[in-house]
């Protein structure tokens, strides 16, 4: 039985392979999770390399408390790990074992962490160089532009960027094939 001309279109890729843009939003995605996921696991496990870039992970204080360990370096390790699987379930047409719903949930909350956390370090990070904020507790004034440095070039924008690839890839798959009855 064929489908009469009227019946509504399915949304663009449902049932199809995702657009080129879309694999390549998915990538960057998974690409800067696991850049996170690394660079978090590394801190972890003692690594000493770009901790002095972020001001909380640059006091021994903080790095040497295991809850701190446990909870936001290990905890941000799982998570990142779950964001890369995340834009790769996504991509996947019909046959998923996860249903749609349980991945794009976490996905469109990730998508308002990672933006909000891109454009709040880039706001927070500007007012620290352009003296709208003048100190941090414990730290310097040349600590405190390092940090805002590191944070304006490279930590909010990356994470803006994860949150819009993230964004693309989900807005772009958000409908799943529905299942047609030919009855």
């Amino acid at each position: 039985m064929s489908i009469p001309d009227s019946a509504p279109h399915e949304p663009p890729g449902a049932g199809s392979r995702p657009s080129r843009s879309t694999q390549v939003a998915a990538g960057v995605a998974m690409v800067l999770a696991l850049a996170y996921a690394l660079l978090k696991g590394y801190w972890a496990l003692g690594g000493m390399a770009l901790r002095n870039t972020v001001s909380v992970a640059a006091t021994s204080a903080i790095m040497e408390n295991p809850w701190f360990l446990i909870l936001s370096l290990w905890g941000t390790v799982v998570l990142a790990l779950i964001a890369i699987a995340i834009p790769a379930l996504l991509l996947r047409r019909g046959g998923t074992v996860v249903p749609r719903r349980m991945v794009l949930v976490p996905a469109w909350i990730g998508v308002a962490f990672l933006l909000a956390r891109g454009v709040v370090g880039v706001i927070d990070s500007a007012s620290l160089l352009w003296g709208e904020v003048t100190a941090m507790a414990g730290f310097s004034a040349a600590e405190v532009a390092r940090f805002a440095w590191w944070d304006l070039l490279l930590y909010s924008p990356g994470f803006a960027l994860w949150g819009l690839a993230l964004g693309v890839v989900a807005w772009r798959t958000r409908a799943a094939p529905a299942p047609r009855s030919f009855t």
